[in-house]
């Protein structure tokens, strides 16, 4: 039960002039959560900088919830938060504060008994404090020892490898101590480093390159290129659960559904067999670059990795980028698979990716597919196929479905919208 937190960020520390702008992006990411997950209009809390950590304190009879919690640790730019209670600035009310917070752990049959190493580890900002950062330390452990020590539960001190870290932060608002820290995702607030068009599958690696992105304070609009009717339509629904679970990263997520199956069928019955993946994916691409100039990303995001699947050679990637105007990033270009799987457990999109699910890339693939392809058959059929291509783009982008999914995962309908020549404004204010 705990009515104060204390947020550390990550990477805003080394920003210089323009570091407000970093905090005020965080600032109003916090917010909008807290006012989501914890508070009501009549609620009582106070957010606010001391030094370089960000607290949020409540007043009145609430506590921060675990839901809370959980969305907090979400958010890009927080590298920590401490569930902290507060004294002044005094060592004897600190060391009262301090025997609270144990005595409750002691009655709970934790302290003394599972937990038998601590260490106090201070950090004094506050330079006017009388006592130094080890002082502190010091007289808090020797302290805690005359008080828990006994014959029948012997607590010792840990200096490496301890059970229960006591943290203390020492700032010019009150001294603030914390026995149980979460960790966040780190990395740079959402919206700081500009937006990109994310294409997502139902696989492991689009929603891990995605979650990458958003550490680097990247704001993401996501498109999937569903393939009917070579495949049915529950592979949308596992797509959308896809971000839900990216959802929470920033404050309001777009997923454009883009009908490609047409597209597919036709590129698939003129080309030469063992270029249709190639091909496939060229013309994915092409439409992304289309709708996000619309929507004014200035990216695009992949989950390729160098060598993974035929298509993602070096070769085939060097020439897939061709068809865009713009960047495409590739966050997961240098993974292995096992990497890839491991991060897509930590952020829950595991459990949704190994859901089995048919793949009209996987289904009209060659048996051979190309590897090092060559450029005068790459050429010739592209500028042959232009024109009609070009209408089948804009027809599929025309008969787009738009979904909004917001912080809870609840997912609402935008309609009557055209994606091929609206711009994301124009999109947002249907959605108030």
């Amino acid at each position: 039960m705990y009515k104060i937190l204390m947020v550390n960020v990550d990477e805003i520390c080394l920003k210089g002039r323009n570091r407000d702008t970093f905090w005020n992006k965080l600032d109003a990411h916090i917010r909008s959560v807290l006012k989501v997950y914890q508070f009501s209009p009549t609620s009582k809390y106070k957010c606010y900088r001391d030094d370089l950590r960000y607290i949020i304190e409540i007043f009145g009879d609430d506590y921060f919830n675990q839901n809370t919690l959980d969305a907090l640790v979400k958010i890009p730019g927080i590298y920590s938060i401490l569930l902290a209670r507060k004294t002044a600035l005094d060592f004897e009310k600190l060391v009262q504060e301090v025997f609270v917070e144990l005595d409750e752990l002691k009655e709970k049959g934790l302290f003394g008994q599972k937990i038998k190493t601590f260490k106090v580890n201070t950090k004094r900002a506050y330079k006017r404090f009388s006592m130094d950062s080890n002082g502190i330390s010091r007289e808090l452990g020797h302290l805690i020892l005359e008080r828990y020590n006994s014959k029948s539960e012997v607590i010792k001190v840990d200096l490496h490898n301890p059970e229960l870290v006591i943290l203390v932060r020492v700032l010019s608002g009150g001294i603030y101590f914390s026995t149980k820290t979460l960790y966040g995702i780190g990395g740079l607030p959402t919206g700081v480093s500009g937006r990109v068009l994310t294409l997502l599958s139902g696989g492991f690696d689009s929603p891990v390159a995605s979650y990458l992105m958003f550490k680097r304070g990247i704001e993401q609009s996501f498109i999937f290129f569903h393939a009917y009717p070579f495949v049915a339509n529950e592979v949308v629904d596992k797509v959308i659960e896809i971000v839900k679970k990216l959802a929470p990263y920033q404050s309001r997520s777009i997923l454009y559904v883009v009908p490609f199956g047409d597209i597919q069928g036709s590129i698939a019955k003129i080309c030469k067999p063992e270029y249709r993946t190639m091909l496939f994916r060229r013309y994915m691409i092409e439409c992304a670059t289309i709708l996000a100039r619309e929507i004014e990303a200035e990216a695009l995001v992949t989950g390729d990795s160098i060598g993974q699947v035929a298509s993602q050679t070096l070769s085939n990637l060097a020439l897939i980028d061709r068809g865009s105007e713009i960047s495409i990033f590739r966050p997961l270009i240098g993974f292995n698979k096992l990497e890839i799987i491991n991060l897509a457990r930590k952020i829950g999109t595991f459990d949704i990716s190994v859901i089995p699910q048919d793949d009209a890339c996987t289904l009209l693939a060659y048996k051979h597919p190309v590897t090092k392809p060559y450029r005068d058959y790459w050429d010739k059929f592209n500028s042959s196929t232009e024109d009609e291509m070009n209408v089948k783009l804009k027809e599929c982008l025309q008969n787009s479905r738009i979904m909004r999914v917001d912080w809870r995962g609840n997912v609402y309908n935008v309609n009557n919208v055209n994606c091929s020549n609206v711009a994301e404004t124009i999109i947002q204010e249907k959605l108030k």
